[in-house]
């Protein structure tokens, strides 16, 4: 599938996978051990989820401390649904906002245990997401998100993304629904003006929330 797509990138698509696995392992580095003690580390950790950059503009040194309690409580969560129960002290003004940050952070804290489970993926509201293009029985109402996402990290062990943790499944299912996307979009615009778009892999990286990290790797890399 990765290969097949003429709008990847200009490399090797297969090096852009890589590139994304390497951004994926230093973000989830940075919210296991950053202790937010600057305001910049405090908006790095929001930018670093899709649907709270725009809260990053409004954190202040007095709602940092806040900030900077509800993550450790985040991080010490058993479970997406506990995840997402402790994302109350979020002081976001949508609740699903909230949500989706305190099941993003786990993923990335713990990818080996808990599987990425934003609305990217799967949103019971309006029963979208990538699921619906990628699982042929999409998803039951309350079904454990890493019973819905086993079968498919297992699929992909198969063919060599084995990496012992549910990253490859997230950049699956997001690349899966970014193409998906895409492609309606090219159906209702002038082709001109989609080879302006961003390649679906570069896409799939703005949505996981790693270009910050992916310019990292690209400085230490040069």
């Amino acid at each position: 599938m990765v290969g097949r797509d003429p709008r990847n990138s200009s490399r090797d698509p297969r090096d852009s996978l890589r590139a994304i696995l390497d951004a994926a392992e230093l973000k989830g580095s940075f919210l296991r051990t950053t202790r937010l003690t600057s305001l910049e580390e405090g908006r790095r950790a929001l930018n670093s989820v899709f649907y709270t950059r725009k809260y990053s503009r409004s954190l202040t040194e007095d709602s940092l401390h806040q900030f900077r309690e509800c993550l450790d409580r985040l991080r010490s969560s058993e479970s997406l649904s506990e995840a997402a129960k402790a994302s109350s002290c979020l002081s976001f003004s949508r609740k699903e906002d909230a949500v989706d940050f305190s099941r993003e952070v786990l993923h990335f804290v713990a990818p080996q245990r808990f599987p990425l489970w934003t609305r990217w993926i799967w949103n019971p509201e309006r029963g979208t997401g990538a699921l619906t293009y990628v699982l042929r029985d999409g998803v039951k109402p309350g079904q454990d998100p890493a019973e819905v996402l086993g079968e498919l990290r297992q699929v992909l062990d198969t063919f060599g993304l084995q990496t012992g943790d549910f990253v490859p499944t997230a950049v699956f299912t997001v690349y899966s629904y970014v193409r998906y996307l895409d492609y309606t979009t090219l159906l209702a615009i002038d082709k001109k003006v989609a080879g302006l778009l961003p390649t679906h892999l570069g896409t799939t990286a703005m949505v996981m929330g790693l270009k910050d990290f992916l310019r990292v790797r690209v400085s230490a890399n040069p």
